[in-house]
């Protein structure tokens, strides 16, 4: 019987060959039990064009490299990290890795770093099935030079021609698509489930480019907006207005599934002349960029592909936003966020969008009080907002947007002291408990900063809401929601449900009701009687029928819900407000609806 060591470095060719023809669904297999934590077999189709995808990458390797040993090897470690950035992606956003996700590399990574990383059992398993692999490859398989040599043009030219082929048939979303690996942008992780996780996310390359609506029109545009009824009423009165984008601010009190040690909402409950309701994000967990783009420009997500990040991909030219309305009005415009001047591409997104500043972490001007995971708080994030206040133009109203940043994700700093606790169910669920904590720190904050601005004589109209709820245990929701297996539509979409508040220290009537954050702008400069574009109308008038329209669906006005993949009564309306938000975005030639005061 020959030794191990004699064997080393002499597997057959033919052993080669094959090891080359099984790695692309070798990966392909791994990779989706590391992302689902199920081992599956898939449709022939839809492993044919997963084979494609892997095998481009594995021969371009063979390419440039010349080492089989290598390629094989590498590819393998490439698509098990992939496949880990899926996993860990979804679970704290609700959403895998997307292609337009690459355009905010360096915000991603910030975010990211916020978390913590316990590994699965299937990325165990997964990790020691390629160490034992690769060492076996490197072990029996031959070496191969990695130089550009005359015996290996033969080689090199035989894998260049593979790559090409397999780049050929990938090229293209829709032939993806076509072999079942289909894109859903209602529910990415099931289509990453189901169609593999690569291919779906090159089938998702085609959302990189907003597809035109079925029946736009310029002149449909035209006749749609020619419609809008616009109120003349306004009022003499242009007070500053402090808009307030609060990190992951929700009421989880509301839905009685669980009871706390203390109330963390009281306080912002009990001031006086406060308006409480609530409003509908398009996101859960993270994507807080939309939530403000929606707030900021009436546009809906619900029209954008899941997970698009807007001031990365659509605000690249002067865009129509609230700062820009109340710009043209005569307001000072300006924005804070106490974080990382470019998280978002907000230094360059935030100039087109009409603001005047841009004050980040670096400008803060006051002492910095630090709650989580060395969060500035909300204390003295609102300390800084009053200070700029105190220091603006008094010839000027003011807008003032802020997004605050102390309850952002990654509810594990065992450093940070909890102050509320879940009755019956104490430390069971630390992440939910140290976010509640946050929470209660921001009902101190924001009762105090109305404190100081019920001293104010200048009219001030101060609104705060919540940019989508916060990633938490799972089963710390299920308790929460106790809606048992079967899930309403309407029970679904209170995973987007958010708070808003709206207070002024002046007489101001308020009848906003249930909306969604790309309408709560719009309602909230009707409900001041400012002037406003005839875009603003339409919307204000689009809020009578469908009060609500986010990305994971709409209500109409009694608070039916539905999905946007139903066909209803209400379906034109959508249609219609699809085709005059894609307009505003992408017609240059119609900017005056979107621009010019129309009252």
């Amino acid at each position: 019987m020959r030794k191990i060591k004699d064997l080393k470095g002499k597997a057959p060719y033919e052993l080669t060959v094959i090891a080359l023809i099984l790695t692309p669904l070798s990966v392909f297999l791994l990779g989706q039990y590391i992302y689902t934590g199920v081992f599956s077999l898939y449709s022939f189709s839809i492993t044919i064009i997963n084979y494609i995808v892997i095998a481009a990458i594995l021969w371009l390797l063979v390419f440039i490299t010349n080492s089989y040993k290598f390629s094989i090897s590498f590819t393998h470690i490439a698509y098990y990290i992939w496949s880990l950035a899926c996993y860990y992606v979804h679970y704290y956003r609700g959403n895998p890795v997307l292609p337009w996700d690459l355009t905010a590399l360096k915000t991603a990574g910030d975010v990211m770093l916020a978390y913590k990383y316990y590994p699965t059992s299937q990325m165990i398993i997964g990790l020691i099935y390629i160490i034992i692999l690769t060492i076996l490859i490197y072990y029996f398989f031959p070496k191969r030079s990695f130089g550009f040599k005359k015996e290996t043009i033969g080689s090199r030219a035989v894998a260049l021609v593979i790559t090409i082929l397999c780049v050929c048939v990938i090229s293209d979303p829709k032939r993806i698509e076509s072999y079942g690996a289909k894109t859903d942008v209602w529910d990415q992780d099931k289509a990453y489930r189901e169609g593999g996780t690569l291919a779906v996310f090159l089938a998702n390359t085609r959302f990189l480019e907003v597809e035109v609506p079925e029946g736009y029109d310029s002149e449909v545009v035209h006749s749609i907006l020619d419609d809008v009824k616009i109120d003349t009423d306004t009022s003499d009165i242009k007070p500053n207005i402090i808009a307030i984008m609060n990190e992951s601010w929700s009421d989880l009190e509301k839905y009685g599934g669980l009871n706390f040690s203390e109330s963390v909402t009281s306080k912002i409950k009990g001031i006086d002349n406060i308006y409480f309701d609530y409003a509908y994000a398009s996101v859960f967990g993270a994507g807080t960029s939309a939530s403000e783009y929606e707030f900021l420009t009436g546009n809906s997500m619900a029209f954008l592909p899941s997970g698009s990040i807007p001031y990365q991909q659509y605000v690249l030219e002067e865009t129509s936003s609230l700062a820009s309305i109340l710009k043209a009005q005569g307001y000072d415009t300006k924005a804070f966020h106490p974080g990382d001047r470019g998280s978002w591409n907000r230094d360059k997104a935030y100039p087109l969008m009409g603001f005047d500043s841009f004050k980040s972490i670096e400008d803060m001007i006051v002492d910095i009080r630090e709650a989580h995971g060395g969060y500035v708080s909300d204390e003295s994030n609102f300390d800084q907002i009053i200070k700029d206040f105190e220091e603006c133009d008094n010839d000027k109203p003011l807008f003032y947007f802020n997004v605050t940043i102390q309850s952002h994700g990654g509810y594990e700093d065992t450093s940070y002291q909890n102050t509320v606790s879940i009755i019956d169910h104490e430390g069971e669920y630390p992440m939910a408990e140290q976010y509640l904590s946050l929470v209660k720190e921001t009902d101190d904050a924001f009762y105090d900063f109305i404190e100081y601005f019920k001293e104010v004589d200048e009219p001030v109209v101060i609104i705060m809401f919540g940019d989508h709820k916060p990633a938490l245990e799972e089963e710390f929701y299920e308790l929460l929601y106790a809606n048992g297996d079967e899930q309403s539509m309407e029970e679904y979409m209170a995973r987007f449900e958010v708070p808003y508040v709206i207070w002024a220290n002046y007489d101001l009537d308020i009848d906003i009701g249930k909306t969604s954050l790309n309408m709560l702008g719009q309602a909230l400069l009707e409900t001041l009687g400012l002037d406003t574009t005839l875009y603003s109308h339409y919307l204000n008038d689009l809020k009578e029928e469908l009060p609500v329209i986010s990305f994971p669906g709409y209500f109409d006005d009694r608070y039916n819900a539905y999905s946007h993949l139903e066909t209803n009564d209400h379906t034109e309306k959508i249609k219609e407000y699809q085709i005059i938000q894609y307009d505003s975005i992408f017609d240059t030639r119609d900017r005056k609806y979107y621009y010019d005061l129309a009252r």
